[in-house]
């Protein structure tokens, strides 16, 4: 049974993204809104968000999310 996650626009509140905008992008832009959300320190948000599009990314874009879950760490360290 999936869980599915529910995310408020508190969790959003960034100049750099807003949860209207995440749901309309495509995968490199929902890419660069978690990088953005890791770099301002919300992690646990960037997490959430990471692990849903993992599960829910085309084959095609994969590669791309992985690499995302493999920088994480990276992206965290570079808070603004």
């Amino acid at each position: 049974m999936s869980k599915k996650i529910v995310f408020s626009v508190e969790d959003f509140e960034n100049d750099s993204c807003n949860v209207e905008d995440y749901y309309d992008c495509d995968t490199d832009g929902k890419l660069r809104i978690i990088r953005n959300l890791y770099r301002s320190g919300k992690i646990d948000v960037a997490n959430k968000l990471l692990d849903e599009l993992n599960r829910t990314c085309s084959k095609e874009e994969k590669g791309k999310v992985l690499q995302m879950i493999r920088n994480k760490k990276i992206y965290a360290n570079q808070r603004h």
